[in-house]
């Protein structure tokens, strides 16, 4: 059930493809209808489902039937769902198909049904209706959610018998070969390839091709090689040295990587298997160099998870380059670092990445025009201020005034006496800037990174004693709960980037904590989750076919919006993840305002 519901949370379109712009079907058109859909997909979209449904309830009872009839049922089938009402959903939906037959959205009722029946555990009556859907929708995205939702409940909870009987009851050839793939996989795990090769065989010498050439060819190649393919991992876990911070995020990630690689051996039906090869780098550049000159030269590792720090990325690069091994760092963010080597990839943002996404954010989501920056002049505050400011004048907007403050500075009076200055100055007020008394309103966001989160008491504090009336725009480093939690009577909405958001509420998270937890015996981090990422990435790019590594850099290479929990991935530009996040700071809690890729 936990794989299922983690791929139910990474289809968008699950939930979604009727709201992103639905066509009108050929009935009477009633305006009044138009505005209440309207609004019903708006409560939708906010998550006030109830609301929604009975907007969506009142239109598709309303006779005679309107331009917005048939939609109003799927939306409220899907409003039903994510309710949990899964019986009343797929009652709902039932009706429709007997009403409409012929509808358009003929293929996403039997997908939403399918679901229904899933999350019920009627199994093979939701495989059947994904199997209608294959065989008969036209829209390409629908047809492939559909197919990774019949695979995966098939990989997890149909009998060898289920999928044999429903192979001889398809009507079409793509989903006859659909099947035989999964019946293949089973001959393979019960210890019979050559079953197994037969069918795959019967498929690829097809004439004409068969639809799943590429998947079939790819597990025949599995049955051949036979091989053990394995993944380096390269941390600082420092043995030798007393508990420290940095030996903590590496067995976290550590943890991460190893139970996304437990969850592949027993999920997945293939020959061979892939696994660990660990290496300490003891925060060394020379030892981290070394170790991964070992690893290079095993032609069994594909991979290297690591290392953590952006100096010791940098050092390993030409090695990764030299053996052609794709090598991601999880929390490197300098920038320039996957510019070394076309087979290193930084799965953290770097600081002109994160940079850009605020201003993008300020601009474009905000429409804020006057800006203003307060950055430490620690390098990685001054990479943010650099990118910021670049990308919100490109954009259109003007920042009105930068200033700096050294790290471990506790009064910043001249540098808020700047601010105030120029923000007077933007609204011709000529009173001194001394005057406490009058606010300073002008300056619509003031972006502020800080390299450390001891900053963000002195920084709160002071923005207003200052009387500086403005959104606070931060960075990464400012999602700490309990400095937020300390400050919060100066912080209330204040907006930040961020690369992670544990969203307590999404089920993919939940999920995993308690599985984790239940094996582990202690509550999962942010930097679990990053090694857990990462691993399932490079897994999910093998299981596709990408089993040397030359097809996994460039499968890499290619990744974009990967779903992980907490946190998306994107390597398509230059190797560098382009996925953030911006949090806010709203009623005590950190909330997911938006998303942003840069690109």
């Amino acid at each position: 059930m936990k794989h299922l519901k983690n791929l139910l949370a990474s289809i968008a379109v699950l939930f979604c493809l009727v709201t992103s712009g639905l066509s009108q079907e050929s009935f009477g058109y009633s305006a009044s209808a138009e505005k209440i859909f309207a609004g019903a997909i708006q409560q939708f979209r906010e998550g006030d489902f109830i609301s929604a449904l009975g907007s969506f309830e009142i239109l598709l009872n309303r006779e005679p039937a309107h331009q917005r009839t048939t939609a109003a049922y799927i939306m409220a089938g899907k409003s039903l769902q994510n309710l949990k009402k899964y019986r009343e959903s797929s009652m709902l939906l039932t009706d429709f198909l007997k009403r409409f037959p012929d509808s358009n959205y003929r293929d996403e009722a039997h997908y939403t049904l399918a679901i229904d029946y899933m999350m019920l555990q009627q199994d093979e009556e939701a495989v059947r209706h994904l199997i209608d859907v294959i065989e008969s929708t036209s829209k390409r995205n629908l047809s492939t959610n559909a197919v990774v939702l019949f695979e995966t409940i098939a990989d997890e909870r149909l009998e060898d018998y289920i999928l044999q009987e429903l192979q001889r009851r398809s009507k079409t050839e793509p989903v006859k070969d659909l099947l035989s793939l999964k019946i293949a996989e089973r001959y393979i795990a019960s210890g019979v390839p050559n079953r197994a090769g037969a069918l795959l065989d019967e498929m690829l010498n097809r004439v004409p091709k068969s639809k799943y050439e590429t998947k079939a060819r790819i597990l025949k190649e599995k049955i051949t090689a036979n091989v053990n393919l394995k993944v380096g991992v390269l941390l600082p876990f420092m043995k030798t040295s007393a508990p420290n911070s940095i030996k903590t995020i590496s067995e976290e990630i550590l943890d991460g990587i190893t139970i996304a690689t437990d969850q592949y051996r027993i999920t997945h039906a293939i020959i061979g298997a892939v696994t660990l090869e660990i290496r300490d780098t003891e925060r060394e550049s020379d030892v981290a160099v070394d170790a991964l000159k070992d690893l290079a030269r095993k032609e069994e590792i594909v991979a290297v998870i690591g290392p953590l720090f952006s100096n010791i990325a940098k050092a390993c690069a030409p090695v990764a380059e030299r053996a052609g091994l794709p090598l991601i760092t999880p929390t490197a963010a300098a920038d320039g670092i996957a510019a070394l080597s076309s087979h290193l990839f930084q799965a953290s943002p770097d600081y002109q990445t994160r940079g850009k996404a605020m201003a993008r954010y300020a601009v474009r989501e905000l429409g804020f025009k006057k800006l203003a920056i307060l950055s430490t002049t620690e390098p990685i505050g001054k990479a943010l201020a650099e990118s910021f400011s670049r990308e919100a004048e490109r954009l259109g907007a003007r920042i009105v005034v930068t200033d700096f403050y050294s790290k471990g500075a506790s009064d910043l009076s001249d540098q808020f006496y700047n601010i105030r200055n120029a923000g007077l100055a933007m609204n011709g007020k000529h009173a001194s800037v001394r005057n406490l008394e009058i606010p300073v309103d002008a300056i619509q966001g003031l972006f502020i990174p800080i390299s450390d989160a001891d900053d963000i008491g002195i920084l709160a504090s002071q923005i207003k004693y200052f009387n500086i009336e403005t959104q606070i725009l931060g960075s990464n480093e400012w999602y700490d709960m309990q400095q937020l939690e300390s400050n919060k009577q100066y912080l209330k909405g204040m907006s930040f980037i961020s690369d992670t958001y544990l969203d307590k509420n999404d089920s993919r998270y939940l999920d995993f904590v308690k599985s984790f937890s239940a094996q582990m015996n202690k509550a999962p981090t942010k930097y679990t989750l990053r090694g857990y990422n990462l691993m399932k990435l490079l897994l999910d790019k093998i299981d596709r076919g990408a089993v040397t590594r030359e097809k996994l850099a460039g499968a890499l290479g290619s990744t974009k919006n990967y779903p992980g929990i907490g946190s998306r991935i994107s390597f398509s530009r230059n190797r560098v993840n382009q996925e953030l996040q911006i949090l806010q700071f709203i009623n005590n809690e950190v909330r997911k305002v938006t998303e942003i890729s840069v690109n």
